[in-house]
Order: structure tokens, then sequence, then C-alpha cells
């Protein structure tokens, strides 16, 4: 069995199976839980608020240890845009 990879819009690449089953985690989020998703992506020493912890490890985007595997920060960054409250989705895939 080979492990496809697909190429985001970062210019990563990551096997199809993260890329879904992350992008499938991120479109359950509710808002504020996407936008300390983000925050946390961005910058590792973000703290998070209380109840967007417990959604992102619930969703097995953070590990036991609190920690964010590179993997799935690197779909996270090619799936969203904006800041602060103008944070949102889009395709990660890169269309090339």
């Amino acid at each position: 069995m080979t492990v496809e990879n697909i190429t985001l819009r970062t210019g990563k690449t990551v096997p199809e199976a993260v890329l879904k089953t992350t992008t499938i985690a991120l479109s359950t989020l509710e808002f504020l839980d996407l936008y300390e998703t983000v925050q946390f992506a961005r910058n590792p020493s973000h703290q998070l608020w209380g109840p967007s912890s417990r959604a992102l490890h619930s969703l097995g985007l953070l590990s036991e240890n609190g920690t964010m595997h590179d993997i799935t920060r690197s779909v996270i960054l090619a799936a969203t845009e904006g800041e602060d409250f103008e944070i949102h989705l889009v395709s990660p895939i890169n269309p090339a």
C-alpha cells in the first residue's frame, strides 16, 4: 500500500490521510476554537483558552502533552487565512 502525498498551497507535502482528517477536524470547530487552533499553529507558545484546549485534544489536533505535530501544523496553516475575527478556512491544496 502506497501513501499518496499531497502538495499544500504553502509548498509543503503531507500524506493525503493527514490532510483529510485534519481538514475535517477543522471544519467541525466553533469559531473561537478555530481561532485558537490557528493562533497555536502560528505560535506554539500561545496559551490556549481552556475549552479550546479540550476541543483540540478531542479532535487529535494536539497530542497528549499539548504539542502540535508539524504535519498537522502545516495543514492548519495551509487551510486557513486571515487575522483575528476574519480567520476562515480555504482549500489547503496547491492548485498547480
